[in-house]
């Protein structure tokens, strides 16, 4: 029989020997929220009332906050209390938020003589758990967490004092997470903000002119986009015959994202010949935009070796213009606005290349459209610095959870 020092055999497998397992169902209860009809949800606070939270409050950073009546305590999530997801995104679990909470949710109430709560949410929120409680939710429009099956998942916890110890090493690693994911926030509406000025401003004018596309600087130019791209148009209308493996890729407006061609499982290959055969002529001046489906997602051609489809538009620019500024301003508001605008079609958007050969453009010299590009860049540059290190640290966390929750890295108390 194996043997291994310190751990012991149990039903959900080698577990240390000063740990225990039980199933959720004999450690805690469920309490489910309550059914509020939207007649009755108020947008302010009212004498009696109290915050209604709905899956979206923990999902998205939402100012639609509700209010209604004081249900009673048997609805009421505190700030601590597990709170955990049963229809439409059944087993997300929420926390930190107080209020009376609605039926599509249900709190965890866990024995907290024998885990705590802490403790139990990062055990809840592993991979392989969510996995297990999804597999039983059903493929209905409207998936149901399984009761049943929640009550069944099998807990390994330790002493008390080492589940606070080992929920406080992982609350110190989420901390960081959300400290740069808030550096992150601060830093896009940095960006945002500096985009507007400085593409609709520039850099240190003092005398501005009435266009027709708004405010600009003087001695700034309006012209078409056509006007300043040697050829603008888009890819194959016709399906490639493709391949099960090579180099060269087909792609779509679908893989243009953040500045990149993004090649994924799901892209499709096709030969050398049909490569050659339906290639464009693209280059390091190359802008390309997503027109069909999507609309409006932007990437550089970097020599890639892939052909486009009809939903990727390719902007070859002149040496009038500088690619990086280009691609700043086609991410603006006003010209993103002016592609929705022109979009044909209500099942699939459809944006044409007359249209994108028509949209107006402010063009500084090409001195400072650099310098601009180049503001925008670095604060790019940082945000990237910034999503690096919390995919580090995610990786940290995803590692530690891992070991600390099964018991095979040990803390000292």
């Amino acid at each position: 029989m194996e043997k291994r020092d310190g751990y012991k055999k149990t039903a959900v497998g080698w577990i240390p020997k000063d740990w225990e397992y039980k199933k959720l169902g004999e450690i805690s209860y469920f309490s489910q929220g309550i059914q509020v009809g939207v007649e009755k949800q108020k947008h302010s606070m009212e004498p009696g009332h109290i915050r209604f939270i709905r899956i979206v409050d923990y999902t998205q950073k939402t100012s639609d906050i509700r209010f209604i009546e004081h249900p009673g305590e048997r609805y009421i999530a505190k700030e601590n209390d597990i709170v955990m997801v049963r229809y439409g995104t059944p087993g997300l679990i929420g926390r930190g938020i107080k209020g009376a909470i609605a039926n599509n949710m249900f709190k965890i109430i866990p024995d907290n003589g024998i885990i705590l709560n802490d403790f139990l949410v990062y055990f809840l929120s592993q991979p392989n758990v969510q996995k297990k409680l999804m597999s039983g939710s059903g493929s209905s429009t409207m998936p149901a967490l399984n009761f049943s099956l929640l009550k069944n998942v099998s807990i390994i916890y330790s002493s008390l004092p080492e589940q606070k110890k080992i929920a406080s090493i992982l609350t110190t690693v989420d901390d960081k997470i959300s400290s740069i994911a808030h550096q992150i926030q601060q830093t896009e509406q940095l960006k945002k903000g500096l985009m507007e000025k400085l593409l609709t401003e520039g850099i240190g004018h003092t005398e501005f002119k009435d266009t027709e596309i708004g405010r600009i600087p003087k001695g700034w130019e309006i012209s078409s986009l056509i006007e300043v791209a040697r050829n603008i148009s888009d890819g194959i209308h016709a399906t490639p015959k493709y391949v099960s493996e090579s180099d060269y890729y087909f792609i779509n407006g679908n893989n243009l994202l953040d500045g990149k061609i993004v090649v994924t499982e799901k892209t499709k290959c096709v030969s050398g010949s049909e490569f050659l055969k339906h290639k464009k002529e693209l280059d390091d001046c190359t802008v390309l935009l997503s027109i069909n489906g999507t609309i409006g997602n932007l990437a550089f051609f970097n020599d890639e070796k892939v052909i486009l489809g009809k939903s990727a538009c390719y902007i070859n620019l002149s040496d009038k213009i500088d690619k990086n500024y280009i691609f700043y301003l086609l991410h603006t508001k006003r010209i993103q606005k002016y592609f929705l605008l022109e979009v044909t079609g209500t099942t699939i958007k459809n944006l044409s290349i007359k249209s994108v050969k028509n949209c107006q453009i402010q063009i500084p010299s090409i001195r400072e459209q650099k310098q601009i590009a180049t503001i925008l860049s670095t604060v790019d540059d940082k945000i990237e610095v910034l999503n690096q290190k919390k995919t580090q640290y995610q990786t940290l966390k995803k590692g530690l959870s891992q070991q600390l929750l099964t018991g095979q890295m040990r803390v000292k108390i």
